[in-house]
């Protein structure tokens, strides 16, 4: 529907963070910290806030159920 928004996850690399903290390809990420994430744009601003070691907090959206993941950022 035009009025979702979010990125969706295309593909997730072996052994990368995404993989080990169980994000998976088709999954929508929606927030990530307060902040929702509309776009790719939004969500690349927003990463770039993160430093290394801290906990990053994504809501996601899989099969349409909500869901919290937080990881550290290695």
């Amino acid at each position: 529907s035009s009025d979702s928004k979010g990125v969706i996850v295309k593909e997730v690399k072996p052994n990368s963070i995404a993989e080990e903290n169980n994000i998976r390809s088709g999954d929508i990420i929606i927030e990530m910290g307060k902040t929702n994430i509309l776009d790719i744009a939004s969500y690349k601003s927003e990463i770039d806030s993160y430093s290394k070691g801290d906990t990053i907090m994504l809501r996601i959206l899989r099969n349409n159920n909500p869901l919290y993941i937080a990881f550290e950022i290695e």
